[in-house]
């Protein structure tokens, strides 16, 4: 982190600079000005001034508060009661390491149940047919130019897809360790709704919001093996995300662009541009929900417009906004992992089963003999879903695995599974235990010191085939 000045050391410097952006805003408009900003920084980061550290974000609510829905209850009383789960929740472990030492402090493990309920409300209030949500947590990155393909796969284990599709892959470390889970976008320059590039097509890489530090200091620090051939920015600031998920998915974007969104005119992992209404976004094919699904960017300045659009034409299909927990406990009935949860530099692709997004045979890409040397090996465990019969606390994450008698793994994330009506968790286990010939009962996950009885499940509670997702 920079030490920053605590005071205006040139008050005038300062007066010209701001006066010098508001002339550019006045005469030439806002996008010259964000150009001129973005060029001033990126100069900056690459002469050894870092950008200052902010606490806050750049983000507005992308719904304002005169259209937000009404609350479905007693606020007064909700919070009320809030406080007396997390009160008891409290006693609970307090009561329970009393009795039995060693068990630690996850209040956070019970005050699940806290958050159960709202998280309820979003998933049935978006209704097991169709809903809306914001989707600026993912962030995204640009690698234009001639030779940004050559990066890609250099950087990617997965094959960089064509133009006009989207590919998932992981990212490893010289140890053939993850480091990163994105989904990349192949873009033709014709179509792409961001300034000019270099070349014929140009990429958009989409990560996790929680790690974009992470991975710019990593994109940045393999940009010298491309000898200044390609350029790489963040676009956090620059452009916002919305989708929409559910039965009904496709005949809401239908209403908004002439173009055919047909299952066969517009696939499972395709993207185009699209004008929606008068909102020109990239529209990608592709959901987290595990249903029918489309991703939206457009400029962050147009989210909100979008945002009305989508809603206006959800209005008559009784699409409901759902949020980022609601999600959480979408992907538990797909049995999704997550980043920094089920994704971490301690495991390798084999063991967190991604194992048909590595191609050892595209070539090489870093990582990709450590890889090869650990597949040879074969993995010590494997990440897999449980079911676990709870009584009121739902696993957290980092709760012990039982089988018999012996802890076997552990818990990297859980939580309740709405659609499937069933409490999830999600963890590591020795490989003997993992393969669809051993059984898949005998498991316990130890929640707030008690032994739960769990069950291994070989495919996903929702949709197993992956049916609706691609249909």
């Amino acid at each position: 982190m920079n030490d920053i000045p605590t005071h205006d050391v040139d008050p005038q410097e300062t007066q010209e600079w701001i006066e010098a952006i508001e002339a550019v805003i006045e005469r030439d408009g806002v996008e010259r000005a964000h150009y001129l900003l973005r060029n001033l920084v990126e100069r900056a980061v690459t002469s050894g001034a870092e950008s200052p550290y902010l606490a806050t974000t750049p983000y507005i609510n992308t719904i304002p508060a005169s259209a937000e829905l009404s609350y479905p209850g007693d606020e007064n009383i909700e919070r009320r009661i809030r406080r007396i789960i997390r009160w008891n929740a409290a006693m609970m472990v307090s009561r329970a390491n009393k009795r039995h030492g060693g068990i630690g402090g996850h209040i956070s493990t019970y005050a699940s149940a806290a958050s159960l309920y709202e998280i309820g409300f979003h998933h049935f209030f978006r209704g097991k047919e169709q809903g809306a949500g914001d989707l600026v947590y993912f962030q995204g990155h640009a690698s234009p130019g001639i030779y940004a393909r050559a990066f890609l796969e250099r950087t990617m284990a997965n094959r960089i897809p064509e133009p006009g599709r989207m590919a998932l892959t992981p990212m490893l470390n010289h140890q053939g360790m993850l480091i990163g889970d994105f989904t990349v976008a192949t873009i033709s320059t014709t179509t792409d709704p961001t300034n000019g590039s270099e070349g014929p097509e140009r990429f958009l890489v989409f990560g996790s919001g929680a790690a974009e530090g992470h991975h710019e200091r990593w994109f940045r620090s393999q940009l010298p093996h491309t000898g200044d051939r390609v350029a790489y920015r963040p676009l956090a600031h620059e452009m916002a995300g919305l989708s929409i998920s559910g039965p009904a998915a496709r005949q809401v974007l239908a209403s908004l662009t002439d173009m055919d969104v047909s299952n066969d005119s517009f696939r499972f992992l395709d993207v185009r541009r699209m004008d929606l209404g008068m909102v020109p976004a990239l529209v990608a094919r592709i959901s987290f929900t595990g249903d029918l699904g489309y991703e939206f960017w457009v400029p962050a300045s147009l989210q909100q417009r979008l945002f009305q659009l989508l809603t206006e034409a959800g209005e008559p299909h009784g699409m409901r906004l759902f949020g980022l927990r609601a999600l959480d406990s979408m992907r538990f009935d797909k049995g999704f992992g997550a980043w920094a949860s089920e994704y971490r530099p301690v495991y390798t692709p084999w063991e967190a089963r991604m194992d048909r997004f590595v191609k050892l045979d595209k070539g090489d890409f870093i990582g990709r003999e450590a890889a090869a040397a650990s597949l040879a090996a074969g993995p010590e465990r494997r990440l897999c879903l449980l079911d676990v019969d709870v009584d009121g606390a739902d696993a957290l994450g980092d709760e012990p695995i039982w089988h018999d008698g012996e802890v076997v793994g552990w818990v990297t994330s859980g939580g309740y599974a709405h659609w499937s009506e069933v409490s999830c968790a999600l963890g590591y286990l020795p490989v003997a235990l993992t393969g669809t010939d051993s059984p898949s009962t005998g498991f316990e996950v130890e929640v707030l010191g008690v032994r739960r009885a769990a069950t291994r499940l070989d495919e996903p509670l929702f949709d197993p085939s992956g049916w609706r997702m691609r249909s």
